[in-house]
């Protein structure tokens, strides 16, 4: 019990800390609906399963030891990260952003694609399946099928603290109908997005 315990706490401390994905999540759920805000955690959930069957099959060491690999997804990352940023930053001024109008012109399948990219481009993520799971791992166990199982406690508790953030601030939506808060938060957003691609292009594997 205390065994699962702990992988839950420092579990929950690695997603409570906001990276690219929560930043998409809230966005996109306040610039668009719910239904955004969980087709987004669905992107970001597909993105830790990719990582998760990688470090199952043993293959993810493979990302950590090829300097090309891991650098190629730390520039990646960092460039598709600064991009939404960038973008955040465009969006001030723009008054209405959260309106109902705009609110039906949120394409659902840029929403999954900027969860799914935001947490495969981040090599933090993939540092969390190399440097996380294996003090977990027992060596008298079948290693491939407790890598699963942690990686499916992990994706739960995933899903459950992002459920949670999308429904708060949905609730607090209205909030955000107002320009000046609406500038703030796009500031914001972007500022953050923009050293966290600073602290991706700093990650060393």
């Amino acid at each position: 019990m205390e065994y699962w315990f702990h992988f839950t706490m420092i579990s929950l401390l690695f997603i409570i800390i906001p990276g690219p994905d929560f930043f998409m999540i809230i966005r996109n759920t306040l610039s668009g609906s719910r239904k955004n805000g969980a087709v987004t955690i669905l992107g970001s959930l597909c993105g830790h399963i990719v990582y998760a069957a990688l470090a199952a099959m043993g293959l993810i060491f493979v990302l950590k030891s090829s300097t090309y690999i891991f650098s190629f997804i730390k520039i990646a990352g960092a460039l598709y990260i600064s991009y939404l940023g960038i973008k955040s930053f465009l969006r001030i001024g723009n008054t209405g952003t959260f309106t109902i109008k705009k609110t039906k012109e949120i394409s659902l399948r840029i929403s999954y694609k900027q969860g799914l990219l935001s947490t495969l481009l981040n090599p933090k993520v993939i540092l969390f399946y190399l440097s996380v799971l294996p003090p977990f791992i027992i060596k008298n166990g079948s290693e491939s099928f407790q890598v699963i199982n942690l990686s499916l406690l992990f994706l739960s508790i995933v899903l459950i603290w992002f459920s949670i953030c999308i429904n708060v601030f949905n609730y607090i939506k209205y909030l955000f109908e107002n320009s000046k808060v609406n500038n703030l938060f796009n500031g914001f957003v972007g500022t953050a997005l923009i050293f966290i691609a600073i602290s991706i292009l700093k990650t060393k594997p």
